[in-house]
């Protein structure tokens, strides 16, 4: 019997992995179908209707319905429904007779044949556009209802994680995430390993090997082996992977063979002799079921490999083969003597018909001799007439594509330049998809990323063009990075750099690179290029139907509907980040619709695919079940909030009204994805400021702070809203307090006294970092800004993000620990950017943001961004707190543009423990409370001054006097254009300064080291021992030791 609770972690896994998942579209699709009973069918083309599987229940609430806002409560219908068939034990009941026969074949075009005539190989065009395209091989993906893409994994949960479990590490693609003794699949909602690090690891680590040869003089081969239409190839026994004594092996041994069926004689892809339909079944690509047996299918060939070859490396990704042998058998010089010895390695060729072949009269090439020498038996060679095939042994069906196999041969003698060009290419490659774009590194880079262009020549002259080809992995980074760019700040991209772009997505191009059509349409949308968008569609639309595909039982029609939901799927999904983005302007409104009527009415492909408009219920079901990207969203969490559940605002502005900020439960509780708890303080600060009622003007509140009524800390209230929308991602024992508490490993609050209160981060003994370096930036802080946010006018250009890039980079560069900026430095819509930083390089970063004005109010709050790391977990927790002293001119400023001043109820200050540094922040004028400053004697290491002051000599003097009052390092960010940014010690005039900068016009990183163990032990002795060390100035009177044992003691 399964449980209820199976079910839904198999939901719920399910769901994490579409919405981390880039190219599966339609996927994604089914799952929004299921949770929002919208599909795009006869029966449902313009309401909503409960699915077919679910009409007899009366249960189920409209949730386009906004008083009825129940996604988890009609999941909860299907997911007992489901549970209960399934326990049924009846594979012919009306539900799963249903499912069944909803099962469809979506067939993805794979080659497209070429029309060159083999006469005019010297004639070069940038023609792609042709009046058809004719379809050479396709891709089968499974398309079949949701409930069993949930019972593939159930299959996983129970049986499918074992044949995981006894696969070698060589294996890398598609590795389930197991607990360390591998007996069960980790408790969270991720499924696989991330694709982008097994990927690099299977790849780099085959070029470090090869590269460690070659160093030890040793000559290399590398091969690269693609086994040939490996899913459709498998002859798969149904009892290993699916015994009949479990019913969910059941229904999955149906599917198969329907699947199976439909391959071999429906569509009549493969050969049918070589498969038996009653004994054995292929793969469906598309059910992750799939991925686990095909791995597990050539566990054995990994093992016969690494014993009998013995390759210096291996690795295997899916189908996908590098080896790496040391010293191969033959040498090149070798070869060329193979004439002389024929018979000797004729003997190894394998015929399908020996009778007809003469075997004497074959050359070999010297990949087909390598392959003899070095990987014969387990790897053949089969001649069958003209044709050569490499059969993998002990495989009826499988073969490597002889087009795809590759060899490389290192001679240790020879030089090793190209296998250090390969190494600096991937780890280019590596980098490239950034987590800050940088528009300068970008502007004007597409033409040269857009292209392969091969040459006859090392000379690059036009006579020795060979040949170009549209460059798939430029085009994506360029895509990529000026999405996130775009979504970081308000600068459009030219219109004749858009007009280039889209140049290349024309004619053929358009079919050949399908799964880049969502992040077109998402660049166009980021950059409010609505006419340019919807031409593009259009223009897909076109090429789309000029698909044909001869001489199979594949009609055209299957490939060009499979392309044309895809599309659609695509528009819808990027269209999800602004659902206005097509009706903001009524000319391409009426444009768009007149488009979308005739395409309706003329292509019979459109008869039940109608387009998705904005302003239909297909357009708003992805926010309604929070698919759609949240890493273009403009604030975090704003897609988690009622005015995005019901459609009405744009998740990608940043013009946001925050006062209409209102969290959607429901949408925490289904949240696709683990969110971070450096988001949920974010959110709940807007939620908290937007909460705050006052009674008459100036009067006090308390915010990010205690609250009045149950004394429950800023930080545990995020802490709870941070449990609610990861309920379904994380194990439940993180949070039960009794066994682990989670909550102190992101942060730990201690004891609070009058105005202080110690907050512990990352505290634990053995992370200790006594000598960190010290970034500190010295940069302007423009009065327009200050001015322009005060009045809710944020200025987020180009300019200003890209000084943010070149700051962090600069950090990054200089593996900076902690980095500070001055007061007012950042706009709340880029404190994303600088968390992603701190979390991605476990980096301490301060910042003055600038004001926050929500009902009238302009609240100034500094943010201490700590990193964490939970076992591999990186995340952050934020401490913001507001202003306690505003100077007069801040007051003047704010007052003087009819804005009130919020002031706290407790003029609080925090003592932080980060990795054993104590320190706290300050703004300037504060620092001229003494009886506040005084309050940190002796219980710090570093003290952080946050400014935007022009009294730089008076301040210059306070900072000094407090290094010394304090006996602690002093860091000090002002704005460049008063200067006096800098970071000083308590020791004698000459040396106080580590760092110190005047001011300047260049934005510039200063870095410094501090030593704070040196510090504490000069601290802990008394005068007659330290008075002749000259490190530092004398310890002032009523110094507390044991304030210094605490800090020696991380305590």
């Amino acid at each position: 019997m399964y449980t209820l609770e199976e079910v839904k972690i198999a939901y719920y896994k399910l769901k994490n992995y579409v919405y981390y998942d880039n190219t599966e579209l339609l996927l994604r699709e089914k799952l929004i179908e299921f949770e929002t009973d919208t599909k795009k069918d006869d029966s449902n083309l313009f309401s909503w209707i409960i699915s077919k599987p679910y009409s007899s229940s009366n249960d189920f609430k409209n949730i386009f319905d906004t008083k009825q806002n129940t996604i988890e409560q009609n999941l909860e219908i299907k997911f007992a429904k489901l549970l209960d068939e399934i326990n049924s034990n009846n594979l012919k009941s009306e539900y799963f007779y249903y499912l069944f026969s909803q099962i469809r074949v979506d067939f993805f075009p794979k080659k497209i044949k070429s029309t060159e005539n083999p006469l005019d190989k010297n004639f070069i065009s940038n023609v792609k556009c042709k009046e058809n395209y004719e379809v050479e091989k396709v891709n089968p993906f499974i398309n079949a209802p949701l409930e069993f893409h949930i019972i593939s994994i159930m299959w996983i949960i129970r049986s499918g994680y074992k044949f995981d479990a006894e696969l070698l590490d060589q294996c890398k693609g598609n590795r389930l995430l197991l607990n360390k003794e591998r007996t069960d699949l980790i408790q969270n909602s991720s499924l696989f390993k991330p694709y982008y690090s097994q990927y690099q690891s299977w790849r780099d680590d085959s070029v470090s090997v090869a590269q460690e040869l070659l160093k030890n003089k040793k000559n290399a081969l590398f091969i690269n082996l693609d086994i040939k239409n490996y899913f459709n190839s498998t002859n798969l026994n149904f009892d290993k992977y699916f015994p009949k004594d479990d019913f969910v092996n059941n229904i999955l041994r149906m599917l198969h063979k329907i699947y199976t069926h439909k391959i071999i004689s429906e569509y009549d892809i493969i050969d049918k002799k070589n498969n038996n339909l009653n004994e054995s079944f292929l793969l469906p690509i598309g059910l992750l079921s799939s991925y686990i047996i095909a791995n597990h299918y050539l566990n054995d060939l990994d093992k016969i490999i690494i014993k009998k070859i013995k390759p210096a490396y291996y690795g295997r990704y899916v189908d996908d083969i590098l080896i790496v042998i040391s010293d191969p058998k033959e040498s090149i010089e070798q070869i060329e003597k193979y004439n002389g010895y024929k018979i000797n390695h004729i003997n190894y060729l394998k015929t399908e018909n020996k009778e007809e072949q003469n075997l004497e009269k074959i050359k070999l090439s010297k990949i087909e001799k390598y392959i003899i020498e070095n990987l014969d038996p387990i790897f053949q060679i089969i001649v069958n007439g003209k044709e050569r095939k490499i059969k993998i042994d002990q495989y009826e069906n499988l073969y490597c594509q002889q087009e795809k196999t590759l060899m490389y041969y290192f001679d240790f003698n020879e030089s090793d330049i190209v296998i250090d060009k390969l190494k600096q290419e991937l780890n280019y490659r590596s980098s490239e998809f950034k987590d800050l774009p940088d528009n300068n590194e970008n502007l004007g880079e597409f033409d040269k990323n857009a292209l392969y262009l091969n040459y006859t020549d090392s000379d690059g002259k036009i006579r020795t063009l060979k040949d170009y080809k549209e460059n798939r992995f430029g085009l994506t980074v360029y895509l990529t990075n000026k999405i996130l760019g775009a979504s970081k700040h308000k600068k459009s991209v030219s219109d004749s750099e858009i007009n280039s772009f889209l140049k290349i997505f024309n004619g053929q191009n358009t079919i050949e690179f399908y799964k880049l059509w969502e992040k077109i349409f998402t660049y166009l949308l980021v950059n409010d290029k609505p006419s340019e968008y919807i031409d593009f569609y259009f223009q897909c639309i076109q090429e789309i139907n000029k698909i044909q595909f001869k001489n199979t039982k594949i009609k055209s029609n299957r490939v060009k509907n499979t392309l044309i939901n895809y599309l659609d799927s695509a528009h819808e999904l990027a269209l999800s980040l602004n659902l206005n983005f097509i009706d903001s302007d009524t000319e391409i409104k009426r444009s768009f619709e007149f488009k979308s009527n005739s395409i309706e009415s003329n292509l019979i492909e459109f008869f039940f695919n109608r387009i998705t408009r904005s302003n239909s219920i297909w357009a708003l079901r992805y926010r309604k079940s929070n698919m759609m990207r949240h890493q273009y969203i403009s604030i975090p969490l704003l897609n988690y909030t009622k005015e995005s559940y019901d459609g009405k605002i744009s998740l990608i502005n940043y013009n946001v009204n925050l006062e209409k900020y209102n969290i959607d439960e429901d949408l925490l509780k289904n949240s696709p994805r683990s969110v971070k708890f450096w988001e949920y303080t974010i959110s709940k600060l807007i939620t908290d400021i937007n909460c705050q009622e006052y009674k008459k003007e100036n009067s006090k509140i308390s915010i990010c702070d205690f609250t009045s009524e149950n004394e429950n800390h800023f930080l545990d209230q995020s802490f709870e809203r941070f449990k609610i929308a990861n309920r379904n991602h994380k194990p439940n024992y993180l949070f039960e307090d009794k066994i682990d508490n989670y909550r102190d490993k992101f942060y730990k609050i201690g004891d609070t006294n009058n105005n202080l209160t110690n907050i512990s981060v990352n505290s634990k003994k053995q992370d200790k970092l006594l000598k960190p370096k010290i970034s500190v930036a010295n940069t302007k802080v423009n009065s327009k800004n200050v001015l322009d946010g005060l009045r809710q006018k944020t200025n987020v250009t180009n300019l200003r993000y890209q000084n943010l890039v070149d700051f962090l980079k600069s950090t990054r560069k200089n593996k900076s620990d902690i980095v500070i900026f001055p007061e007012y430095f950042i706009p709340l819509e880029l404190l994303s950017s600088l968390v992603r930083y701190s979390v991605k390089n476990e980096s301490l970063v301060i910042s003055g943001l600038e004001h926050i004005t929500i009902n009238n109010r302009a609240y100034n709050f500094v943010a201490t961004i700590l990193p964490v790391n939970i076992n591999g977990y990186k995340d952050a927790t934020i401490v913001f707190r507001l202003k306690n002293h505003y100077a007069p001119i801040e007051e003047e400023l704010i007052i003087g543009n009819h804005i009130q001043i919020p002031n706290p109820k407790v003029q609080r200050y925090h003592i932080f423990n980060w990795k054993n540094i104590y320190f706290s922040v300050f703004y300037c004028f504060e620092l001229t409370n003494i009886l506040h400053r005084s309050l940190l004697k002796a219980k710090i290491d570093l003290l952080v001054a946050v400014e935007y002051n022009k009294d730089v000599n008076y301040f210059s003097n306070l900072v000094e006097s407090v290094s010394r009052d304090l006996h602690c390092y002093v860091a000090q960010v002002n704005s460049s254009d008063y200067g006096d940014t800098r970071i000083t010690q308590p020791t004698k005039t000459y040396n106080k300064d580590i760092i110190k900068v005047k001011g300047g016009e260049n934005n510039v990183t200063l870095t410094g080291t501090i030593e704070i163990d040196k510090l504490r032990e000069f601290q802990r002795k008394k005068y007659n021992i330290t008075k002749n060390d000259k490190s530092f100035k004398a310890l002032p009177p009523d110094f507390d030791i044991e304030e210094v044992l605490k800090r020696i003691n991380n305590k």
